[in-house]
C-alpha cells in the first residue's frame, strides 16, 4: 500500500513541477488561492512559476527516493534524504522571503 501510495505522490508532484515550469495553470500557493482575481494575476509571474516548480521537483525526489527504498530496502538512504529536506526547507523559506518582500515593495509604490 505505501508503494502506491508514494507512486502516487511522486507522479502528482512531478505533473505539478512540470506544468509549473511551463507556466500553466493556477499556482498551487496558499497565497494564490487567498487572493483576488486582480492580485491573482499580479501573482502569476516566472519567478512565483519557478518556485513552485523547484518545490514541487524537489518533492517528487524526495517520493521517489522513499519508493526507491521501500522497494529494494537500501540501507544508507536516509543521510540523502535528511540532506535533501533540510536544502529544500531552506530554499523555501529564503525564496518565499524573496517573492513576498518584493511583491511587497510593488504594492507599496504602486500606491
Amino acid at each position: 500500500m505505501l508503494i502506491i501510495v508514494l507512486s502516487i505522490l511522486a507522479t502528482i508532484s512531478l505533473i505539478i513541477s512540470i506544468f509549473s515550469f511551463l507556466q500553466k495553470g493556477p499556482l498551487i500557493s496558499l497565497i494564490y488561492y487567498m487572493s483576488n482575481q486582480s492580485e491573482r494575476k499580479e501573482l502569476k509571474i516566472k519567478k512565483r512559476y519557478y518556485f513552485i516548480g523547484t518545490i514541487f521537483l524537489t518533492s517528487a525526489i524526495l517520493f521517489s527516493i522513499l519508493l526507491a527504498d521501500e522497494i529494494f530496502h537500501l540501507p544508507s538512504i536516509q543521510t540523502p534524504l535528511i540532506i535533501i529536506s533540510i536544502i529544500l526547507c531552506v530554499y523555501y523559506i529564503v525564496r518565499y522571503t524573496q517573492l513576498e518582500v518584493e511583491r511587497i515593495k510593488k504594492k507599496i509604490n504602486k500606491k
